[in-house]
């Protein structure tokens, strides 16, 4: 999980890469608006907090802009500040922010990376997925590849079973009907 954080304050910046190192949780920072959204642009984040002031833009405005990358529609936006105004909260959520952090809880908001970046760990092992619809072992393939897993997928049962015998495997995922002479009999 990469976490991009947006602060101008030095100090803040220290205190949550001194937490986040401690769990081995990637992280960058950038101090203005405008460094942000070129960094959103080159890398891929999972994770975005900002404050609500910033030198060059208001954090609103910002949430607002990353909502605008494709990429970005659905990634967390956490907004941190000390301003708890229900009209604040009622616009933050209208421009986007996923949730609201007080910047004087600061182990709340650790609290809260931290469980996160551990339910988005990623799976490790090898996986022989065998599945002869072209379509439905693209889109399962895909998500087991966006899971972490190195997957090798065939359409037949022969080369499939080929491969187990030369590779090691973690998981086995199969078709019940195949094509060729490697399937159950339906009766």
């Amino acid at each position: 999980m990469k976490i991009l954080i947006i602060d101008r304050i030095k100090l803040f910046q220290q205190m949550i890469a001194s937490e986040l190192d401690k769990a081995n949780v990637e992280y960058l920072f950038t101090s203005s608006g405008v460094e942000a959204l070129a960094l959103l642009n080159q890398e891929s984040i999972d994770l975005v907090c900002l404050p609500l002031f910033l030198d060059d833009m208001d954090g609103l405005e910002l949430c607002h802009s990353i909502r605008k990358i494709e990429l970005y529609n659905n990634t967390p936006i956490i907004l941190i500040t000390a301003d708890n105004a229900p009209l604040l909260m009622k616009k933050a959520l209208q421009v986007g922010v996923t949730d609201i952090f007080d910047k004087k809880n600061i182990n709340a908001l650790i609290s809260f990376i931290l469980s996160l970046s551990q339910e988005e760990m990623q799976l490790k092992g090898k996986v022989l997925y065998v599945e002869d619809s072209k379509s439905q072992r693209l889109f399962l393939l895909n998500i087991l590849e966006h899971q972490g897993l190195t997957v090798d997928s065939f359409a037949s049962g022969e080369a499939a079973w080929n491969a187990f015998q030369a590779a090691d495997y973690d998981l086995v995922i199969t078709d019940i009907v195949l094509e060729g002479s490697m399937t159950l009999p339906l009766s």
